[in-house]
């Protein structure tokens, strides 16, 4: 969804009412309105930022420094842990295939230790705390970061039950599972814990309803936890990155997933849909993925290390280009029945888009 569709939107609207003249300096003073609110906004953040990184703000130390992670076979938990190990934390990489490629690599690091830790199992996820317990000797686990996630495509009626659950019991009951078990080396250290949310959480698209709720859930959990763990001198934080391309998000994997999970949801409940409301979808997902998906990962892995480093943490981490902002700030303000009416609007285009290119 981008600002071209709204504006289209606003024109399809005037027009069909038969008042542009009208419409067109309202929608100037809209505008106008909008972007004071939001350059308002913007100068508040860089203003706090700059007070509390340059002026009460400092980069800790890491010595005798420990910090956990989940989901470090692949993506953002493999690259933050080689970029923590190499400011000298001591980092307990959790993969869950830890004699994977990504996992011994990891391992040739002289201060990683890679843990087997499946976050859907909780004696594995005693075994790794019993075993970060046995050799921090003088050093603390100062963060946890939960990073392990899953992400499905598709329509809520083209997932079986089993992989919507199997999202929820890694991205959010993981979470929480972890959280626990760890909280009492976190308050022991007065620590810090940090969980992978993203701007998903804000609002929910057709096809990615599943990951929005859980990603609404784990921004959920950290605001809560922040609350309750600010008088054990406990720092919660979450971490909302844009589009970023990983492992995670390959579009042929995820088409392969979704397909082979079609198969495991009763007929009756597809009946309704048609090979083009498939195609349709698969352009649809194939234009999101490669068309504002942004190779720069590195922006998010230096944000994540910056909040394990500071002194004075922000709660929230948003990360992305100004349009990622620009466009999250107009989909939290307009009407919900406005939205509503921008993504039929994106379906008919794509449509359009695939009659004349067909």
């Amino acid at each position: 969804m981008c600002m071209c569709t709204t504006l289209l939107l606003f024109a399809l609207l005037a027009a069909a009412s038969g008042a542009v003249r009208y419409y067109v300096p309202a929608l100037s003073l809209l505008a106008e309105a909008f972007g004071t609110i939001v350059l308002v906004r913007w100068g508040c953040q860089k203003s706090a930022a700059f007070i509390r990184r340059r002026l009460i703000g400092r980069i800790l130390d890491s010595a005798g420094k420990a910090v956990l992670i989940t989901g470090c076979d692949t993506g953002f938990g493999n690259l933050l842990t080689r970029k923590l190990a190499t400011k000298g934390y001591h980092v307990y990489a959790g993969c869950l295939f830890s004699n994977g490629g990504g996992a011994q690599e990891l391992a040739s690091i002289s201060n990683v230790t890679v843990l087997q830790l499946n976050v859907t199992k909780q004696d594995e996820i005693d075994a790794a705390y019993e075993a970060i317990k046995r050799s921090l000797g003088h050093n603390v686990l100062w963060a946890v970061v939960s990073n392990a996630g899953t992400l499905n495509v598709g329509f809520i009626e083209w997932q079986s039950t089993k992989t919507i659950r199997t999202d929820f019991e890694v991205s959010v009951l993981g979470a929480v599972n972890v959280s626990k078990k760890f909280m009492p080396l976190l308050k022991k250290s007065r620590g810090r814990l940090l969980f992978v949310s993203s701007i998903a959480a804000h609002f929910t698209g057709p096809g990615s309803v599943v990951y929005s709720m859980c990603k609404h859930a784990i921004s959920s959990l950290a605001e809560g936890l922040r609350r309750e763990c600010q008088r054990y001198g406990v720092q919660v934080c979450s971490i909302e990155p844009a589009g970023y391309r990983t492992a995670l998000n390959d579009p042929s994997v995820l088409l392969e997933r979704m397909t082979a999970d079609l198969k495991n949801v009763p007929q009756e409940a597809l009946s309704s849909f048609s090979a083009h409301d498939y195609s349709v979808f698969m352009v649809s997902l194939d234009w999101a993925l490669n068309m504002t998906l942004s190779e720069k990962i590195d922006h998010v892995i230096n944000t994540m290390a910056l909040s394990i480093e500071e002194s004075h943490p922000r709660a929230v981490y948003s990360v992305g280009s100004v349009k990622d902002q620009i466009v999250v700030k107009i989909m939290q303000t307009l009407p919900t029945e406005w939205l509503d009416a921008m993504f039929a609007l994106q379906w008919k285009l794509i449509e359009l888009r695939m009659s004349i290119y067909k």
